[in-house]
């Protein structure tokens, strides 16, 4: 198994995969149940498990930016939290990722960020993927 934040050299060495150290989200305001669906939704995405990608989005967020990295052929390797924020004014959370993506025969460097808001029961729900 590869080590954790690893660097993927070329398209034929690239491996999929969730190498996040997710003990450095060490803002107590964010609430496990976040993390919790932050890593199903990633699990999802890996899969490709549409239902279960959509099970983490607010009602009416599967919209197409967001579907797009599940229904997209690329296949990705999340490697670290870039930054993770609770927002009190709006009682609404961001975690960004560093991923690496294999597409069209390419592996790049990027990020992904998730934006989370509380559904109408309270309940954290993932907004945006960006």
């Amino acid at each position: 198994m590869p080590k954790y934040n690893e660097k993927a050299d070329t398209p034929k060495s690239f491996k999929p995969g969730i190498f996040v150290d997710f003990s450095k989200i060490d803002d107590e305001s964010i609430p496990d149940e976040v993390i919790k669906k932050l890593k199903d939704n990633l699990e999802a995405l890996l899969d490709k498990n549409v239902e279960e990608f959509k099970a983490g989005l607010l009602e009416g967020h599967d919209t197409e930016g967001n579907m797009g990295y599940i229904l997209d052929e690329n296949q990705y390797r999340f490697t670290d939290i870039a930054e993770a924020k609770y927002f009190p004014d709006n009682n609404s959370i961001m975690i960004s990722l560093s991923v690496q993506r294999l597409r069209e025969g390419q592996v790049d460097d990027g990020s992904i960020t998730y934006y989370f808001n509380l559904d109408k029961a309270g309940e954290w729900k993932i907004v945006l993927i960006d």
